[in-house]
Order: C-alpha cells, then structure tokens, then sequence
C-alpha cells in the first residue's frame, strides 16, 4: 500500500512540478501559507468564465502535460481532462474530472491517477465581478494526503509525510498561480512566456 501511495505522490508532484523552475526555497515559502490564489483579470465575470471551464480553452492555460478535454464547449460535471504527462521509461495518465459547476461563479476539478482509486487534488475556482474586472479564488487540497496524514499520524512515517505533504501543497500552490498568469494573459490578451501574444477565442 506504501508504495502505491509514494508512488501516487511521486506522480502528483511531477505533474505539478513541470513549471517550478522557483526552486526548492520559493516552494518552502509557498508551503508555509494556505492554498488558496487569488488573480484579478481585465474582463467580465462571463468572459473569463468561459476561458476558465470551457473544453475549448482550457488547454490554453492549464500546464504540467498535454490536456484533451472529452468535450468542446462549457465543460459539465463529470467530464473528464485527460493528461499525459511522459518521462524516460513510460507515459503517465491521470485525469482531471470536472466537479460541481455553476456558470459564471464557480467551477471544480479532481485529479485522479491511473493508478490509484482515489483523488489525488482537488482544486475549486470560485469567480467573483469586481467593477470591470473579475477576481478568481482558487483553492487547492489533496484528499489523498490527508487520508494518509491521518493514518500515519502517529507511525514512525509520520514526519516524512508532514513533508512530502508540505511540499505537495507548495508545489500544487506554484502550478495554481502559473496557470491563472496563464488564463489571465489569455483573457487580457497580453505578451505570455515567449513574448508572443495570447491567443483570444470568443
């Protein structure tokens, strides 16, 4: 059971691990507060929605593998993001599964790893107007850790899960904001990355 579950973890991180180039201390710090993000994007509360859950877009701003949404349009719960994330021996897939939606305000998603019977993240996006712009709060947790920081609570493996659990919220907490940078450069339409302009669907 160890194994699987280490494994999980190893999996998870480097999914969320492909745009942490802030290093280990930057991730530290990350870890240290809680896991919600906040970005403010230029645009109305339906625009950005539409950008943020939509099976059109989403590929757009969402990093850490090649996402295929398993429909166009505003994605509906139960639907399913499909990623390959490759190393040196073999693919890895894992699925993102949409979660509650509620147009323009909120919208969920559950990642799930092949291998594993169980949710690895969950990360909730709660989209607020605010005058001519929209607030997007975003939250991330991890059920998986949880569950195992409970049963180990009191076991000789304790400490390295406190850890491995730390680490997980700080690299989940990085890949959370270089993905709402991403949806927000997509919206407003400004230079992202290679200075190339990001690409604006209706």
């Amino acid at each position: 059971m160890w194994k699987w579950i280490l494994g999980a973890v190893v999996l998870v991180v480097l999914l969320i691990g492909s745009g942490m180039w802030y290093g280990f201390r930057k991730m530290s710090q990350l870890a240290s507060g809680d896991s919600t993000v906040t970005v403010t994007i230029g645009g109305a509360p339906e625009r950005v929605f539409a950008s943020l859950a939509s099976g059109d877009s989403i590929g757009d701003w969402m990093v850490g593998g090649r996402v295929r949404p398993s429909r166009a349009g505003q994605l509906r719960t139960g639907d399913t993001l499909y990623v390959e994330q490759r190393d040196s021996t073999r693919a890895q897939h894992l699925s993102w599964v949409v979660g509650d939606v509620v147009p323009n305000k909120a919208f969920a998603l559950q990642l799930v790893a092949d291998t594993l019977n169980m949710i690895a993240v969950s990360r909730r996006y709660t989209v607020m107007g605010q005058g001519d712009s929209t607030v997007i709060f975003s939250t991330v947790t991890s059920p998986m850790m949880d569950s195992v920081k409970r049963a180990e609570s009191r076991g000789k493996n304790s400490a390295m899960m406190e850890f491995a659990s730390k680490m997980m919220v700080g690299a989940m907490r990085m890949q959370n904001q270089l993905e709402l940078k991403q949806l927000k450069a997509r919206v407003e339409g400004v230079p992202v990355g290679n200075g190339a302009a990001a690409p604006v669907r209706p």
